[in-house]
């Protein structure tokens, strides 16, 4: 058998026979039977009709509020407000192990929340925790709902995950004082459930539950502190789970396998995903109907919209989360622009390097063909003053020739005036 500390039916509620615990649940039908109605109401009160029109400016969550007040719609549970209204540990224990365990895959013990802002040091604001839960072994458990899966990166859950160890680390080192090991650091658990996914988690043949922690290659068998596991609800969705629970059937904790309490946690954990996505209040009446723990989160949702006053409230808050998450969309595409503006500075100051070593190096190219037109031009100009000699020279030469060819000329004249025989040579 297996180790009924980590393997326990205490936790898991498709092992619990609710029959004589939990009568049925009466669920209420919608006061407000169409959007007039739901306005109707909201005029009464000024504060509640300021609310009701600052919602009309989201015209999609406006649209699930009438939706959901004139019960067509599910309560949208991926929104933090919500989230944290169904998951409320102080409120709903046992409900929150239930589903730490179907996604861990071993017996959760919780102890208590933790203060969700952690600071890293002195001068930083730290890090926010959706819920912080600390386990009755010293373990931190972080549970994360989020919408907008480009807002929590690889990179930000290295950091989450990392301030939980660090933070286990400092508790251990003041407990233990001078007996401090490595060895007594509790393991650090992160749980990411993403209402949409990148395209990064499409190419895996429908997994939609993700677990990764240290590893090592090429593999080596060590423990290490921490894990995270990420779900996927767009993918979930897309694979139609079908869950069969026929062959489940109530056992002695020492007759549970660990095989089957794993096939267990896999097919509560869809459950729980089934709630986490459905949307019309059909799918959450069907699920009900199976799982009385559903029943119960379903009567609060019934019990939210026959009480006005709070489902508005309620989507107020969700309103300014919308807010909230739409200013950090725009924050992060401004900084992706900003990254891309860097990038793009970065390989143009690269290729102006370039054409400046281009420009120089045809500077120097030029400042030669300079020097060697100027030495031409020189040689040149030399080669002109020798011809403008010569030049001067042939024109001395022409003259004297000239002269002398006068002097002849006249001598010719001279002789024959006299009759003197010229000389032939003459």
């Amino acid at each position: 058998m297996v180790d009924t500390d980590r393997i326990s039916n205490d936790n898991l509620f498709i092992l619990k026979d609710y029959s004589t615990k939990i009568s049925k649940v009466s669920l209420k039908k919608s006061r407000f039977k169409n959007e007039k109605d739901v306005i109707d109401f909201y005029q009464k009160e000024s504060t509640n009709l300021e609310k009701l029109n600052k919602l009309k400016k989201n015209e999609e969550l406006y649209e699930s509020f009438i939706k959901y007040m004139t019960g067509k719609k599910s309560l949208p549970l991926m929104y933090d407000t919500v989230f944290k209204k169904i998951f409320d540990f102080e409120l709903h224990s046992d409900r929150v192990k239930s589903f730490l365990t179907s996604i861990l895959g071993f017996n959760v013990q919780l102890d208590g929340i933790v203060n969700c802002s952690i600071a890293v040091s002195e001068n930083s604001p730290g890090v926010i925790f959706d819920i912080l839960l600390k386990s009755v072994n010293g373990s931190l458990v972080n549970l994360e709902a989020q919408k907008k899966p480009h807002f929590f990166t690889g990179n930000r859950i290295s950091c989450y995950i990392a301030t939980l160890i660090v933070k286990s680390y400092n508790r251990i080192k003041a407990d233990s004082k001078n007996k401090f090991s490595y060895e007594n650091i509790p393991k650090s658990y992160s749980v990411i459930i993403f209402e949409n996914t990148t395209k990064e988690f499409k190419n895996n043949n429908n997994q939609y539950v993700f677990h990764g922690k240290l590893a090592f290659n090429p593999k080596l068998e060590m423990d290490t502190l921490g894990e995270v596991y990420i779900i996927a609800l767009d993918i979930f969705k897309e694979c139609e789970y079908s869950i069969d629970m026929e062959n489940i059937k109530l056992k002695k904790i020492n007759e549970i396998s660990e095989e089957e309490f794993k096939r267990c946690c896999e097919l509560e954990l869809s459950i729980w995903l089934k709630l986490l996505t459905a949307e019309s209040d059909e799918d959450l009446n069907s699920l009900s109907q199976k799982y009385p723990w559903i029943a119960e989160i379903y009567a609060e949702m019934i019990e939210f919209m026959q009480n006005p006053e709070e489902a508005i409230d309620i989507y107020f808050s969700i309103l300014a989360e919308c807010d909230r998450l739409s200013m950090e969309n725009e924050m992060e595409m401004l900084r992706e622009d900003a990254e891309e503006l860097k990038k793009n500075m970065a390989e143009w100051k690269i290729e102006m390097e370039e054409w400046k070593t281009e420009l120089e190096e045809k500077k120097t190219e030029l400042e030669e063909k300079k020097t060697e037109l100027e030495e031409k031009k020189t040689e040149l100009e030399e080669k002109k003053t020798e011809l403008e000699e010569k030049k001067t020279e042939l024109e001395e030469k022409k003259t004297e020739l000239e002269e002398k060819d006068n002097t002849i000329k006249k001598l010719v004249e001279y002789l024959e005036m006299k009759k003197i025989s010229i000389p032939e040579e003459l």
